[in-house]
């Protein structure tokens, strides 16, 4: 599975495409989701986070 997120990042200070693949259980995202200072409000880590729920549960 492939998904374009769209939002806006603020460690960029501007908008964003997040591509994100699925390659069985592990999610390859293409941004630093994982230390970004900013995660706990960004639209694009929500995205990110719902995916990983569906993920999991999968």
């Amino acid at each position: 599975m492939e998904q374009v997120l769209h939002g806006y990042c603020r460690t960029l200070d501007a908008a964003r495409a997040v591509f994100v693949e699925q390659d069985g259980a592990k999610l390859d995202i293409d941004c630093d989701y994982s230390v970004c200072p900013h995660r706990s409000v960004c639209e694009i880590a929500r995205q990110i986070g719902e995916l990983t729920a569906q993920t999991e549960t999968k």
